[in-house]
């Protein structure tokens, strides 16, 4: 290989445990043209939106939730860990499952959510609290992989340490005292563009090629 790009720091460290020089970073690409005019005032739900993995952890928030009834979780994906969540949304009314949805229907949960829950672990880069960065929301998410690389603690959401289960019960419990701008988030969000990858990643092409041709 002439050259091996990494999608996070976190994943750099990754490979050069295993003996392999990383060259560059470049983070994937989020389309937030896709999501420009979409936002709404702060609604009255938390959302989850993932494939219904193990290591995507949506069994903490459901325990959550299970716990502070005056706060409702909607949770969007599918998958095998599918059958629990349906069991917690037909066991506690604040709990909704909705299983796979439109593109325009995502949208619309994201813009009118409070925050998105995004605890995976060591998720070399994590999209989905971008998305919500772009419709100028914020994103609740675990200290691993590349996640704390994207969230800004405090300003475009919140990066929780281990005990999961037991901090995020903390923040949602007196989560109103968070100031979030969405201007913030959507500005966080755009550093991530496509626009941003591409011209990264032609500028590496480009050097490949030159460095051939001589």
């Amino acid at each position: 290989m002439d050259l091996i790009i990494a999608n996070s720091n976190y994943t750099r460290r990754l490979y050069q445990s295993y003996g392999f020089k990383v060259d560059k970073v470049i983070y994937p690409p989020v389309d937030t043209k896709r999501f420009k005019k979409w936002y709404k005032n702060v609604g009255n739900y938390f959302l989850f939106v993932g494939r219904l993995l193990i290591h995507k952890r949506p069994e903490i928030p459901l325990r959550v939730f299970a716990k502070i009834k005056n706060e409702k979780l909607i949770i969007v994906g599918d998958g095998p860990l599918r059958k629990l969540v349906e069991y917690y949304s037909k066991k506690f009314a604040n709990i909704s499952y909705l299983g796979s949805v439109s593109d325009r229907k995502l949208k619309e949960l994201y813009s009118g959510c409070k925050a998105v829950i995004y605890l995976t672990e060591k998720e070399p880069f994590g999209i989905v609290p971008i998305e919500a960065n772009t419709c100028g929301k914020p994103a609740i998410v675990s200290n691993e992989g590349g996640l704390p690389e994207t969230i800004i603690n405090g300003r475009t959401g919140l990066v929780l340490k281990p005990d999961y289960e037991k901090n995020l019960l903390k923040v949602l419990k007196d989560f109103n005292k968070y100031k979030f701008s969405p201007e913030a988030c959507k500005r966080n969000a755009k550093k991530f563009d496509t626009s941003h990858f591409v011209r990264k990643l032609v500028r590496v092409i480009s050097k490949i090629k030159r460095q051939s041709d001589d």
